[in-house]
């Protein structure tokens, strides 16, 4: 109510600023565009999320008004093939104009560890979000999602061990710690093995792109076993 009476005055004396044009908009999802706008967060939850970005561009012609819908519309676009790069811009920018706000550094974390679940920047900043009341619940789920993918390490075992104290009444983090100490124990056993070491480089080496590195290292690997 208070926002829609600063618009009315607004437009009584500044009828065709931005500041007007992006408030009405903004104001608009509640309104006139309420429809129009839930239609959007369906198309992008059943994964059409081009055309979701094409109707929010229509939607708001002057502009996304507030960093929210930024957020949102940058959320629709990460799962567009192609825009990881522009995403991540977009986000690190967003971040840069408001910092400190929960929301957007989750949504940073997220997209920095896509692919790279131990990334140390996107860890950092899960475990810290895990202790903000607004996000914590998304941010430790999120967490333990990237542990749960990435390679056991000493390190990624005391990042279990940290989120685990952080919800000591919480079972399956609990389970989970106990579980990532088993698989640390059983990797330092098979580390033992220069077979299974082979076999690690010559992964590292295709993933990397080196075909021709992963190739020898995996004939090692191959031509060691019994």
């Amino acid at each position: 109510e208070q926002a829609m009476d600063i618009l009315k005055k607004l437009e009584a004396a500044q009828p065709n600023s931005v500041t007007t044009k992006q408030l009405r908009d903004a104001l608009s999802i509640y309104g006139d565009n309420k429809a129009a706008y839930q239609k959007i967060i369906l198309l992008s939850r059943s994964g059409r999320n081009k055309e979701a970005l094409q109707a929010l561009n229509a939607l708001f012609p002057n502009g996304l008004p507030t960093p929210e819908l930024q957020l949102t519309y940058l959320d629709i676009e990460s799962g567009v093939k192609g825009h990881e790069r522009k995403v991540l811009i977009g986000l690190k920018k967003l971040n840069a104009e408001y910092p400190g706000v929960p929301d957007f550094q989750l949504a940073y974390a997220e997209h920095i560890s896509k692919g790279d679940p131990s990334n140390p920047i996107a860890m950092r900043l899960l475990q810290r979000l895990s202790l903000e009341t607004s996000v914590s619940g998304s941010a430790a789920s999120l967490w333990i999602s990237r542990l749960n993918d990435s390679y056991i390490t000493k390190e990624v075992v005391q990042q279990y061990a940290i989120l685990s104290s952080y919800y000591p009444s919480n079972v399956s983090y609990r389970k989970a710690l106990l579980d990532a100490k088993k698989r640390f124990e059983q990797e330092t056993e098979l580390r033992k093995d220069p077979k299974y070491l082979a076999k690690l480089a010559g992964l590292k080496e295709l993933e990397l792109g080196h075909i021709q590195n992963a190739r020898q290292q995996l004939l090692i690997a191959l031509k060691a076993r019994p």
